[in-house]
């Protein structure tokens, strides 16, 4: 009886395994369709890219929405693995937050597509894609917090950071969605500018010097 179900719960986990593993590779299937199609690829595109059928996309996803909040997952946690690796190396708060804001900017500039698919694709037809998802605004809320809390008596609130974030991603907006390349300024410009303004405007007995 015991060998029966350590039978069962052997093939249970790799069953487990081979689901995530099936999963992991048609979310890397969706991320060529995605910069293949231009940020807006259908089902049917990244069916294609996967080598397979919508039946087999919706046998793992459930649905569209399903997939797109899976890729969107993907890309925020490459994203703050990305950002918090930009902060690294230095014990300057103010520089620290440029260089956070910099590479966000960096990053969403040498992927467009893929910054498209976020910010456009994830509520296509009003589909229930909760993006970005609760779970990203906490971690990048953290990230954010742990670079302007330069006082530990007087840190930013939830809601200012809530703001905070708001701010970024339509500044963010409105520069990767400018008429042309050469219309915008530098992500390192930018990124100054407006680590200036959040510094100043969190921490108001520190200048902002870089």
């Amino acid at each position: 009886m015991a060998d029966r179900a350590q039978d069962r719960d052997g093939r249970d986990a790799r069953w487990d395994q081979h689901r995530t593993t099936r999963r992991d590779e048609l979310v890397d299937a969706a991320l060529r369709a995605i910069r293949t199609h231009s940020g807006a690829p259908s089902m049917d595109q990244i069916a294609e890219a996967a080598g397979t059928s919508k039946a087999v996309l919706y046998r793992y996803f459930n649905d569209q929405a399903g997939l797109f909040a899976a890729v969107a997952e993907r890309i925020d946690s490459t994203f703050l693995q990305q950002l918090e690796t930009a902060i690294e190396g230095s014990d300057d708060a103010p520089v620290r937050l440029a260089q956070l804001i910099t590479r966000y900017l960096e990053l969403i500039e040498s992927d467009p597509d893929i910054y498209r698919f976020l910010e456009h694709q994830t509520v296509l037809d009003r589909r229930a894609v909760e993006y970005p998802s609760a779970t990203t605004v906490s971690q990048a809320t953290a990230l954010f917090a742990k670079v302007l809390d330069s006082d530990a008596h007087n840190p930013p609130s939830n809601l200012l950071m809530a703001g905070i974030i708001s701010l970024l991603r339509t500044v963010a907006d409105q520069w990767i969605t400018s008429s042309s390349a050469t219309d915008r300024p530098h992500a390192s410009t930018l990124a100054t500018e407006l680590a200036a303004f959040l510094w100043n405007g969190t921490n108001h007995d520190s200048d902002f010097r870089v």
